[in-house]
C-alpha cells in the first residue's frame, strides 16, 4: 500500500503580517509606476527617521521638559500704577570685586531686557550723566542717595520712576554665575514698586535648563548639535537670560 502523501499545513498568517505584505506589494507597484523612484522612496524614509529621532531627542532634553528655575525672591505691587509711564534706568552698580568693565557690559543687556518686558518706556542715565548731575558714576540700590536724587532725575528725564540695578555676584567661567538685585522706586515719594534679589548659578540644573530654554527661544536657528548649550558658556547670553527672568517678575499693567 502506497503511503499517503503528507500535506504540510502552514499556520495562518497573523493579520499584521498580511497587512505588511499588502503594503510591500502596494509600495512595489508605486515604485515601479510612473512618478516614483526607489531613490525618492528612500529620501522620504530618511526624512521620517530624522524627524522621529529629533522628536525623541527633544522629549528627553531637560531644556524641553524641565525642571525650570523660577525666581521667587521678589516683591512688589499687584499692578503698576497708571502714572508710571517712563522709567529711567541707572547704570549697573557692583558690589566690591565686580570690575567696572564687567558692569559696563551689563548695561546694554539690562536695557534690552527691560525694554522687552514692555511695562513702560525706558530712558537711560549713563555714568557720565550721573557724574554731571551728582558727582558719582553709579549708585547701589542700598546706598544713601544724594540730595534730591530722584526729583532731579524726574526733571532731567521726565521720569516717573527709577530702576536701580546691582550686580551682587559674577563668575565668567563655567559654571556661570550672575547675582541681580534691583529696585523700582517712584520719583515723587520714593515708594518701592518692585524689588528683586536672586543668584543665578548654572551649577543648579533647574537654572541651566531655564537658561537653555531661553537661549533656544532667542536663537531658534542654532545648530542642532548645540541645543542651547552656548548660554552655559557665554557670560553675555547667560546675563541676558538672568535679566529676562528678573524683569519677567515686574508687576503687570
Amino acid at each position: 500500500m502506497r503511503p499517503r502523501p503528507v500535506q504540510l499545513i502552514l499556520p495562518a498568517e497573523p493579520a499584521a503580517d498580511r497587512r505588511l505584505m499588502r503594503w510591500r506589494s502596494g509600495m512595489k507597484r508605486r515604485v515601479q509606476g510612473p512618478g516614483w523612484s526607489a531613490r525618492a522612496l528612500l529620501g522620504v524614509a530618511a526624512l521620517w527617521l530624522a524627524g522621529g529621532c529629533a522628536s525623541v531627542e527633544g522629549l528627553g532634553d531637560p531644556a524641553a521638559r524641565g525642571p525650570f528655575f523660577e525666581p521667587v525672591n521678589h516683591t512688589g505691587r499687584s499692578r503698576l500704577p497708571d502714572s508710571i509711564r517712563r522709567v529711567v534706568l541707572l547704570p549697573a552698580a557692583g558690589v566690591p570685586g565686580v570690575p567696572t568693565e564687567t558692569l559696563a557690559s551689563f548695561n546694554p543687556v539690562l536695557l534690552a531686557a527691560l525694554q522687552q518686558s514692555g511695562r513702560f518706556e525706558v530712558v537711560v542715565a549713563d555714568r557720565p550723566a550721573l557724574w554731571r548731575l551728582f558727582g558719582i558714576r553709579a549708585v547701589l540700590s542700598t546706598d544713601a542717595l544724594p540730595s534730591e536724587f530722584l526729583s532731579m532725575l524726574a526733571r532731567e528725564y521726565g521720569a516717573d520712576a527709577v530702576m536701580f540695578i546691582d550686580i551682587t555676584a559674577f563668575s565668567p567661567y563655567p559654571p556661570l554665575t550672575v547675582g541681580l538685585r534691583a529696585k523700582l522706586a517712584t520719583t515723587t515719594d520714593s515708594a518701592i514698586l518692585w524689588a528683586f534679589d536672586t543668584l543665578f548659578s548654572a551649577q543648579d540644573p533647574a537654572v541651566a535648563n531655564a537658561a537653555r530654554r531661553y537661549d533656544r527661544r532667542q536663537h531658534p536657528a542654532m545648530e542642532p548639535g548645540d541645543a542651547g548649550y552656548t548660554v552655559l558658556r557665554s557670560p553675555a547670553h547667560f546675563a541676558a537670560y538672568a535679566a529676562e527672568a528678573a524683569f519677567a517678575t515686574l508687576p503687570p499693567r
